[in-house]
């Protein structure tokens, strides 16, 4: 039997200085940390922040998942996504995912179940992304943003999604976000273990 043998490491957090607000916007603010390493080194960190989002994997009733496309100017491309966005100030979670899906997709949810809680991207924010299964929908109302960006929805079953994660994309669509490659992952990993 052979063993990994793994040096251990001791872990010492920066030393924390200072803060610095650098750009406060409508969505998000970026602050300048200026910490202290353990070898004495300082260093500026920036960070991102935003509210905390929630997204949803909304199944219909035939298993088929809802899914959105929009275009996303960071990227220049039309992107593959699960309904989802920020909690307002005062939202509850649960409440924030039954709007989201509602303005994005047109459907609305009778029954929401908590999967995850992860976070979108530690290297740079400390937002955290809650994700729930929503089932229970009823078409209402044709998708609408608040920004007047179209949304197309789509219907996928389970075998299409699991091609378009594999493959790298979805008929034209170049990019499948990372936190619904996540979600999605989750949910087929979800089917196959029952």
């Amino acid at each position: 039997m052979r063993f990994l043998l793994i040096k251990k490491i001791t872990m010492i957090k920066p030393t924390f200085i200072d803060r610095k607000i650098v750009y406060n916007g409508p969505w998000q603010t970026i602050h300048c940390d200026h910490l202290e390493t353990y070898t004495g080194t300082r260093i500026d960190y920036y960070v991102v922040n935003h509210r905390d989002a929630v997204a949803a994997l909304p199944v219909t009733d035939d298993g088929k998942l809802v899914m959105i496309e929009q275009y996303r100017h960071p990227v220049s491309k039309f992107v593959l996504d699960i309904p989802g966005g920020l909690i307002d100030p005062g939202e509850k979670p649960e409440n924030s995912i039954k709007r989201e899906i509602l303005e994005e997709t047109g459907y609305q949810t009778s029954h929401i179940e908590y999967l995850s809680r992860f976070c979108t991207d530690p290297s740079m924010s400390p937002q955290e992304i809650i994700l729930y299964k929503a089932s229970g929908l009823v078409k209402v109302s044709e998708a609408k943003r608040e920004d007047s960006t179209p949304i197309k929805v789509h219907l996928l079953p389970p075998d299409i999604i699991r091609d378009a994660i594999y493959k790298g994309h979805y008929k034209n669509l170049s990019i499948i976000s990372s936190w619904t490659m996540i979600s999605l992952l989750f949910y087929l990993n979800s089917l196959n273990t029952g």
